[in-house]
């Protein structure tokens, strides 16, 4: 079988950029269609990714090997392959240790973030306790989970501090309420519904995109069924969109129309959250 071959990138097997969010896709397509070859087309990318997993550099979500094993748990859970599940096991200890290393007294709420930070770190091994070893890291996270509410108390009392980056889903609060949202929608509601509301009233500060824009914050409307500000995400999102020359709706990106098909800084994040 043969797949589709480029040349070598920076962050080439990332979920955010490269062959991990790949296979997320391959993945997908495959439980909605039962299509084969999707399953076919994984299997390759999966085995691409950790033929390559120890050249990886960084640890996050969005760009290291948080983001690869989370994927790979998604595949395991199509596969319960063995050979598979020894090698998630023996790999998440090095994110494991990682996530124990943070110090609270001196890390920002952008050492917390979801895609660069301890959420999406968090999230992962969330995922792996959630599928192959129930109740692993349960204490963890939950000591995690304290942490975060401490964290947002404190960062959300000084409002002159918080730009478009603090309040973003990589680098900031819409992250962290995602993560809320995943980890335990219900048990979190009301913080995660306090938090919502206080950084839609600061979205005069952020983009529309889902990166560093409210789409990150409209998808978190999702899980907790929060009607009434997702009308208001939508509203504000349209309000800022235009149609282009083609009369296609472009909704507002971070650097104008070459973001158009962009997922994280462009029109595409909208388009798949909606």
């Amino acid at each position: 079988m043969t797949i589709r071959t480029t040349h070598t990138y920076k962050y080439q097997y990332s979920l955010l950029f490269g062959d991990a969010g790949y296979l997320w896709l391959l993945l997908h397509l495959f439980s909605i269609s039962k299509n084969q070859y999707y399953l076919q087309l994984a299997n390759v990318t999966a085995k691409k990714l950790i033929e390559n997993y120890d050249t990886l550099e960084e640890i996050d979500f969005a760009l290291g090997k948080s983001g690869v094993l989370l994927s790979l748990i998604k595949y395991y859970q199509f596969t319960n392959d063995n050979t598979l599940k020894i090698f998630i096991h023996n790999s998440i200890g090095e994110i494991y240790h990682y996530f124990l290393q943070r110090d609270t007294a001196k890390e920002s709420i952008l050492d917390y973030s979801f895609a660069h930070g301890y959420c999406g770190i968090a999230y992962a091994l969330f995922a792996y306790s959630k599928v192959l070893e129930p109740s692993m890291f349960y204490n963890d996270l939950h000591t995690f989970h304290t942490e975060l509410k401490k964290l947002l108390e404190k960062v959300t009392s000084n409002t002159e501090n918080l730009g478009n980056l603090q309040l973003s889903w990589c680098k900031g609060i819409s992250g962290i309420i995602l993560y809320l949202c995943m980890y335990d929608c219900d048990g979190n509601k009301d913080i995660i519904s306090k938090y919502q509301e206080f950084v839609f009233n600061h979205h005069l500060k952020m983009m529309t995109g889902y990166c560093h824009g409210i789409t990150s914050l409209l998808q978190t409307t999702v899980y907790n069924q929060n009607k009434l500000l997702m009308k208001k995400i939508q509203q504000v999102i349209l309000a800022c969109s235009e149609r282009d020359d083609h009369g296609l709706l472009m909704f507002q990106g971070d650097s104008g129309k070459a973001d158009l098909f962009d997922f994280g800084i462009g029109s595409m994040g909208y388009i798949g959250v909606y």
